[in-house]
Formats: C-alpha cells, sequence, structure tokens
C-alpha cells in the first residue's frame, strides 16, 4: 500500500513538472502570437527602391553638421546610427531636443511643403541617411503612388504624435511657471517646496542647488539638495567636477556630491544678465531622465534665475538692515 502512495505521488509531482514546463512553452508561444508589429513604410521603401537609394545616399562622420536652422530643404531617412538634434533657445543657447535613430525621419515640412523648423542636426557618431529633394519626392508620387500614399500617412501619424507631445509639454511649463512663481512668494519658507515640486516634475531622484560664490567667479559651492530630506544648508565646496562650462547632459570624470557610479546627471545652469550663478543639478538613479523632461525644466530657468536673484538681494538688503540696526544700537549703547 505504501508502495503505491509512493509511486502515485512520484507520478503527481512528474505531472506537475511537465505542467509547468508545458505552460512555459504556451506562454512563449502565446507571446509570440500576439507581437503584431506595424510595418514601417520606410523601411519597405528603402527595400523596394534600393538602387534609387543608393543614389541619394549620404555619409556623416562623427559631429558632422547635416544641417542648421532654417537652411534645408531635404527630407532625410536615418539608415544607421543616430543624428542628434539640437534647438536654440530665445538666448541662443544650444540644446538637443531628440535623438533621431536609424529608420526615423527628419524634414516632413519638405513633403507638406512647411518652412523647416529652427533646428540644427549632427551625426553623434559615423551615420548614414538618404537625403531626398522635394524633386525626388515628387518622382516618387509619380512613380509609386500607392507607396507614397502608405509612406506620408505613416509619416503624419508618428508627426501628430509628436505635436500631441508638445502640447502636453506646453501645458506642463504654463503649469510648472504659474505654480513657481506662487510658491516663490514667500521664497525663504518656501524654497525647500520649490525644491520638492522640481523633483516631481522632473521625475528625478533628488535636486542638488550649486551656487557660484557671489564675490568669486569661478568658485562653486554645494547649497542644498533634496536628499536631505529638509533642503538644509550645507555650503560645501565643489572641486573639480564642477565648472563653469557644464551642460546640460553631464558625462562625468569625476562624481558629482551625492551621485552614484550609474546615476544620470543633468545640469541646468541659472544665469542673470548673461552671467552664471547657480546650477540646478538633477539626480536620477540608474535612469535616463527624458527629453520632455529636460525641455520643461530648460524653459523655466530663466523664470528660476530672476525669482533666485530678487529672493538674494532681498536676503542681502535684510541682512545689511540687521547689521546697521546693530551697530545703531551698540553706538547708541556706549
Amino acid at each position: 500500500m505504501g508502495n503505491d502512495k509512493i509511486e502515485k505521488h512520484k507520478t503527481a509531482q512528474e505531472t506537475q513538472i511537465f505542467d509547468k514546463e508545458k505552460a512555459r512553452d504556451d506562454i512563449e508561444s502565446l507571446k509570440s502570437n500576439l507581437k503584431i508589429e506595424k510595418p514601417n513604410p520606410i523601411i519597405a521603401y528603402l527595400e523596394k527602391f534600393d538602387t534609387y537609394f543608393k543614389k541619394k545616399k549620404r555619409l556623416l562622420e562623427a559631429w558632422e553638421l547635416l544641417f542648421s536652422p532654417w537652411i534645408d530643404k531635404n527630407f532625410y531617412i536615418i539608415t544607421s546610427w543616430t543624428v542628434d538634434i539640437f534647438r536654440y533657445t530665445f538666448d541662443w543657447q544650444r540644446k538637443e531636443i531628440w535623438n533621431a535613430r536609424a529608420w526615423s525621419f527628419i524634414g516632413e515640412w519638405v513633403i507638406f511643403w512647411r518652412f523647416q523648423k529652427d533646428v540644427e542636426a549632427v551625426a553623434s557618431t559615423n551615420a548614414q541617411v538618404f537625403a531626398l529633394s522635394r524633386e525626388d519626392l515628387a518622382l516618387l508620387e509619380k512613380e509609386s503612388p500607392q507607396e507614397a500614399m502608405e509612406l506620408y500617412k505613416y509619416i503624419i501619424e508618428i508627426t501628430n504624435k509628436r505635436l500631441l507631445d508638445s502640447w502636453k509639454e506646453l501645458a506642463n511649463i504654463y503649469e510648472a511657471t504659474n505654480k513657481i512663481i506662487e510658491l516663490a512668494k514667500n521664497w525663504e519658507k518656501s524654497f525647500p517646496d520649490v525644491m520638492q515640486y522640481l523633483k516631481n516634475l522632473l521625475m528625478v531622484d533628488y535636486i542638488t542647488f550649486v551656487e557660484n560664490h557671489p564675490a568669486i567667479d569661478g568658485f562653486f559651492f554645494y547649497k542644498y539638495s533634496t536628499e536631505l530630506g529638509s533642503v538644509g544648508n550645507l555650503n560645501r565646496k565643489a572641486w573639480g567636477e564642477i565648472s563653469s562650462g557644464l551642460s546640460w547632459h553631464y558625462s562625468w570624470d569625476i562624481p558629482f556630491f551625492w551621485s552614484g557610479k550609474k546615476d544620470s546627471v543633468y545640469v541646468l545652469p541659472l544665469k542673470n544678465w548673461d552671467k552664471l550663478k547657480w546650477y540646478l543639478i538633477a539626480w536620477k538613479k540608474k535612469w535616463m531622465v527624458t527629453d520632455n523632461e529636460m525641455r520643461i525644466s530648460t524653459n523655466i530657468w530663466p523664470l528660476l534665475g530672476s525669482i533666485v536673484e530678487n529672493n538674494q538681494k532681498e536676503t542681502e538688503k535684510k541682512a545689511k538692515e540687521m547689521s546697521k540696526n546693530y551697530f545703531d544700537k551698540g553706538i547708541s549703547s556706549i
């Protein structure tokens, strides 16, 4: 009897193991069956018109300029590696806004007879693109109207998604501007709230506020960090890791204060009257900060710079008044 029970138990175990293995296979099969990929007409277009496209191929070396703002009339298809897209701010600062990877496109305004955006394209590594003029596109429309229609539908779909993201971004910038202005009405008490709000807005792990010494240009020190919880005063000198030449996306040899080896670090310079006075340094542990988040931050930095400047002037004014009152009282008591 005992042996029968043991055999039944073994059979049950074997069945259970078999069922688990079968279940794993079924899951993999289900995943592969559900993996529906919408064909990219650009890839299909390249395959069909390979001979034609070879004449339009352009090889770019690392950091080579593909086009500058306002002076290009081509539609580009990226076929290998990455092209970085930059936009210039109102004070002519160059900011990276997008990475155009393989099988993406740039210059859809050429197809729809619109003006070029005020952007600049630079190859981040050796890259390959196909450059199509309006005449090339007209030839495609004439010889293969169906393929042209599919290609244009795909481009419109992607472009509309970008526009939708842009509108969301503008709404976030508007909301952030109003919120910061409201918090800044009582800056001395609300500074921790402003820092915390920015931390949540940019979806980063913490933000550190770095100040350029008001009397010594290029002498930076860490002043506040949300990592402390209460945004306490640090007043810790920054060494070689901080300089006036830091860009907004920073690859560092010397880790910043609080940073880990795999943290993503983004630097937001705050200026007044073209003079660098502060940095807001955003950190995300082991994850990248998105272009959308950083574009929001770069749009609100002039506001932050003005607020910090005004706050600093008010603080200095109060300090002078307190010193004067103390001095006057001291003299009168002699």
